[in-house]
């Protein structure tokens, strides 16, 4: 189960990776946000 925190910090991590997509060369992959936050819960 989600709580809201964990949904609205899902949100604003994709609206902040497709902007981050928007400035980079398009041929750069961004990586899935269920990857990155993977990723983060294990790097903190």
């Amino acid at each position: 189960m989600k709580n809201n925190k964990d949904s609205l910090f899902d949100e604003n991590l994709i609206e902040f990776l497709n902007e981050v997509k928007t400035n980079l060369p398009t041929n750069y992959k961004i990586p899935d946000p269920g990857v990155v936050s993977i990723i983060l819960s294990h790097t903190q």
